[in-house]
């Protein structure tokens, strides 16, 4: 397991090391030009989640059984 672990954050490094290719570059690009359509998206995954933590939040704290 530990091997593994290794393993990843040696992937993880050289990742960021490495430069962006011209492909990375232009996705980046198109993704940024289009994030307009991506809001709706993105709040009606968030907003459910965000409702619940409110809620959890605003809830009284449970006593715990001994």
């Amino acid at each position: 397991m530990v091997a593994g672990i290794m393993a990843f954050g040696a992937s993880l490094l050289a990742a960021a090391l490495l430069p962006i290719s011209r492909f990375e570059e232009q996705s980046g690009a198109k993704l940024h030009e289009h994030a307009d359509l991506l809001e709706p998206a993105k709040q009606e995954a968030v907003e459910p989640r965000r409702t619940s933590a409110t809620k959890s939040a605003s809830r009284p704290p449970t006593r715990s059984r001994p």
